[in-house]
């Protein structure tokens, strides 16, 4: 198993490069729409850039989804995504 990268190392990521080389699988992102952490709109650039992606935008999500109504569609989301693909 590798390393784990340290924070400086992974600022210094390209993400939407990083983005590309996903190319075996299904992702599913899950973003908040009151993310003040990362923007809404960075998850629909790299959303952009994954094939066989699914973004889904949790509305009033903060980045941790503290919102209960936020956390809830954030996990019916998720097992729905799940179940989908048994």
């Amino acid at each position: 198993m590798g390393s784990a990268l340290s924070v400086e190392e992974r600022l210094k990521l390209d993400m939407l490069a990083e983005a590309r080389k996903i190319t075996c699988s299904e992702v599913l992102t899950v973003h908040g729409s009151a993310d003040a952490v990362i923007p809404v709109e960075d998850g629909r650039e790299l959303a952009r850039h994954i094939r066989n992606h699914t973004l889904f935008i949790a509305e009033g999500g903060d980045h941790s989804f503290r919102l209960p109504a936020a956390a809830a569609q954030m996990m019916r989301r998720i097992v729905d995504y799940l179940v989908a693909g048994l």
